[in-house]
């Protein structure tokens, strides 16, 4: 698997318009979700965390992730599918993936492209 790590600088240029508001995920939690990607992106679940850190006790599929480890902040977990186009910081240019986690801690969105969310729970 491998493994992109976004910047917030790197998401603000990605996103392009704000994140549309529907009835299944409501502002004030659309807000957050908007530092994620573009509008165009499917959103298929989201959830909050107490602390960062418990991401695993969600995702327990997923590997380690050292920027959430031992982070006792609270975080909003979003979960999008694809195909999401996401640009990176290393030579190549946009790559394309299947889905994606963003993990929004402080206003500041970790995303991780094909996250394996094998046995997911909200």
């Amino acid at each position: 698997m491998r493994r992109v790590l976004l910047s917030l600088g790197a998401v603000a240029a990605l996103a392009a318009a704000a994140f549309l508001v529907t009835a299944s995920h409501p502002s004030p939690v659309a807000g957050q979700i908007s530092a994620c990607g573009p509008s165009s992106w499917h959103l298929t679940e989201s959830f909050s965390l107490a602390r960062a850190e418990d991401y695993r006790l969600h995702l327990p599929a997923a590997p380690v992730l050292p920027e959430l480890e031992g982070n006792t902040s609270p975080a909003l977990v979003a979960i999008f599918t694809g195909p999401l186009t996401i640009p990176t910081v290393t030579i190549g240019g946009p790559q394309t993936y299947a889905s994606a986690v963003c993990v929004v801690i402080n206003g500041e969105p970790y995303i991780y492209p094909d996250l394996d969310t094998t046995g997911m729970t909200p």
